[in-house]
């Protein structure tokens, strides 16, 4: 039975309502070759009903995923808000997502990019990348293409070895955005 492997202190203090290590136990439970995604979802869930906010965001991924739980957007949203209103910034980026897409919520590209902002302003990169994408189309704010770019270049140092950065050209006072080749 894996939870033998998990350190008896720490689910110990998971079963005293400690949620700092239901959390831990619910990640050392996903290091498992197998995970039980319902005793993650079980563990999980005692720490965010806690307000463990990177619990909320990880349960809320269960529910959008269906793992260990029945698949349900609207209850995904719940979680993520809840993170992400205590300022998770993986949270932010995941409720800006479900905006954009309208899943689980209306779509909304103006709270979309609320919460997008929310999130690239604590330099998550997904979310600079996807604000990048939102002024380069316009979506949600005025176009901006080099306010788009300058968001692709930070985006991508973010990624270590990863240098698909942008370059910005003009012709004709108009703006060309390119791709610049893996260096």
């Amino acid at each position: 039975m894996l939870s033998r492997k998990i350190p008896s202190r720490l689910l110990r203090l998971a079963n005293d309502a400690d949620a700092d290590s239901q959390f831990e136990v619910a990640e050392f439970l996903r290091q498992d070759d197998n995970p039980d995604f319902r005793m993650i979802a079980y563990w999980y869930r005692r720490a965010a009903e806690q307000g463990h906010c990177e619990a909320q965001n990880n349960l809320g991924t269960l529910y959008q995923r269906g793992l260990g739980v029945a698949q349900d957007d609207t209850e995904a949203v719940l979680w993520y808000r809840l993170a992400a209103e205590q300022g998770e910034p993986i949270a932010q980026y995941n409720l800006a997502t479900r905006y954009r897409l309208g899943e689980g919520v209306p779509l909304d590209l103006d709270e979309a990019v609320k919460w997008l902002k929310r999130s690239a302003g604590q330099d998550y990169p997904g979310a600079v990348a996807d604000l990048g994408v939102a002024y380069w189309l316009g979506h949600g704010v005025a176009k901006d293409v080099i306010r788009a770019a300058a968001l692709f270049d930070s985006a991508a140092e973010y990624v270590p070895g990863h240098h698909a950065g942008f370059s910005l050209s003009r012709h004709d006072d108009r703006v060309q955005l390119t791709a610049r080749p893996n260096t």
